[in-house]
């Protein structure tokens, strides 16, 4: 089973280089419960990985780029427990839209 957070670039002033560097750093994946105190920490959550090219089962899409989540470590743990996910997209990746898919 692979997650993948889908980012639309295509309303925001973010350049695709940029999120793609920047993105698995700065936004931040982890249970609704625990996002926030994630963020107020500065703490590390799920590792998100840019896919170069997205799963075959996901059709692609312009201006997006895709980013697989690793499911392990105590965000993804809560994330199972809970089947609540949390997403933190901060100020410096102003107006991209999200898209959260799970493929089986």
């Amino acid at each position: 089973m692979l997650w993948s957070l889908d980012v639309d670039t295509g309303s925001s002033v973010v350049s695709e280089a940029r999120l793609i560097a920047r993105g698995p750093e700065i936004v931040k994946v982890c249970s609704q419960e625990w996002i926030s105190k994630l963020v107020a920490r500065a703490l590390p959550g799920v590792v998100m990985r840019h896919l170069t090219v997205p799963p075959a089962a996901i059709s692609p899409k312009v201006e997006f780029q895709y980013f697989s989540l690793d499911k392990m470590g105590p965000c993804w743990d809560h994330i199972a427990s809970t089947r609540e996910v949390g997403v933190y997209v901060p100020d410096d990746l102003p107006s991209v839209e999200l898209e959260l898919q799970v493929v089986l």
